[in-house]
């Protein structure tokens, strides 16, 4: 367990006003694979970790709506996941510098996260 967070990989909530996410997700030079956790940047591996995936999965799947840390947690990992909140800041900026979404998803100051790809 790394950050306090146990990997679920057959955890599968609907929440209302939730997106589809395929398999696959591509954006510019960026391609996750969230069936296996992969993600490469220009065709090289970006060594992105479970769970910065989860996150991103869950941000494609409430693509354009502000999201407090506490919903990505519940839609990551179920409402009785233990975890500081803390640790999805360092997993949402593995995942602007490994995969260079900067500009993709941004911080809503008092709020949490939010992608627009």
């Amino acid at each position: 367990m790394k950050y306090g967070i146990e990997v679920i990989d057959n955890l599968r909530m609907d929440f209302p006003g939730e997106n589809n996410v395929g398999e696959i997700w591509t954006f510019n030079d960026v391609v996750v694979d969230f069936v296996n956790y992969k993600a490469t940047v220009k065709g090289e591996d970006a060594k992105v970790g479970v769970v910065p995936i989860r996150i991103l999965k869950v941000l494609l799947q409430y693509e354009g709506q502000a999201m407090s840390r506490s919903q990505i947690i519940d839609r990551a990992w179920g409402k009785d996941a233990v975890l500081c909140d803390r640790a999805i800041d360092v997993h949402i900026s593995a995942l602007k510098r490994k995969l260079n979404l900067y500009l993709a998803i941004k911080t809503i100051r008092g709020v949490g996260y939010k992608l627009e790809a």
